[in-house]
């Protein structure tokens, strides 16, 4: 008798008092029958996200939405100003009165 066999014959009498009792559960998590089995099936699955693509697109969208707050605060900042029927951003103005 090998050493395989010997750890076999071993394994068997100690596994011998154990038995599977649950067999319809198993059965039912595996082959759903009902709308109900299915559902939960259904629901236990996992979902894997890859890490590395996730985390770039949630970069670029947060790069974007603060490159966007940015535009609008300077957009913001101008004013425009009539002089003579004419309308003229403030800061044109500005540029323009250093110059003379």
């Amino acid at each position: 008798m090998n050493d395989q066999e010997k750890w076999k014959k071993q394994l068997d009498q100690e596994l011998e008092l154990i038995q599977f009792t649950k067999i319809e559960q198993v059965l039912a998590q595996t082959h759903p029958k009902t709308f109900k089995q299915k559902w939960s099936q259904w629901l236990n699955k996992e979902i894997s996200l890859p890490l590395v693509p996730l985390v770039a697109a949630t970069s670029i969208f947060l790069a974007i939405g603060v490159f966007q707050t940015l535009d609008l605060n300077e957009v913001e900042s101008r004013e425009l100003i009539e002089i003579q029927g004419n309308i003229y951003w403030s800061d044109m103005i500005a540029e323009r009165m250093k110059q003379s």
